[in-house]
């Protein structure tokens, strides 16, 4: 049996890129980890489709042209990593840390991004239709070209914005 003393942050990457399958049986079979230290982790172009990355901390992680459809990140600190070009569909953001993320021309269909916080980060060509953001913190993102942004949308960020804005007395 495999415990979490047994692997090093190279195995857990290793194990990941090997096998989503095994990855989320090892998550399952170790309940007792809370987090997986993935920081600047090179994971550029994998598929990562459905991967229980939970709490995981991908700060400065590599993920351009990936596929985490349908990946669970909820509460994963995805900040300053690069996620351009990426695929999200149907993936759980939900409470994870986006700050000054790159998610340019990212796939976010259908994301759950409930209460996530992507302040400052580049949304420029992405595409959102159907993305859940209520309570989502969107303080200084790019929106250039973004798909799929509603009113309701539009106007969220719109609020923060206007209650970001300090008038001199």
């Amino acid at each position: 049996m495999i415990t979490i003393t047994d692997l090093s942050k190279e195995e857990i990457l290793a194990l990941l890129q090997r096998s989503v399958k095994e990855f989320n049986d090892w998550r399952t079979q170790h309940p007792e980890v809370k987090m997986i230290d993935l920081c600047e982790a090179e994971l550029d172009s994998t598929n990562l489709r459905g991967a229980n990355l939970v709490r995981a901390d991908l700060r400065s992680a590599h993920l351009r042209n990936a596929n985490l459809e349908g990946a669970i990140l909820f509460e994963a600190n995805l900040e300053d990593a690069d996620l351009s070009d990426t695929v999200l569909t149907n993936t759980t953001l939900a409470r994870a840390s986006l700050r000054n993320v790159n998610l340019e021309y990212a796939n976010l269909r259908g994301a759950n991004l409930r209460e996530a916080d992507l302040a400052w980060a580049d949304l420029n060509n992405a595409d959102l239709t159907g993305a859940e953001l209520s309570g989502t913190s969107l303080h200084g993102i790019q929106l250039w070209g973004v798909k799929g942004v509603t009113g309701e949308v539009f106007g969220a960020w719109l609020q923060q914005f206007v209650r970001s804005i300090h008038f001199a007395e």
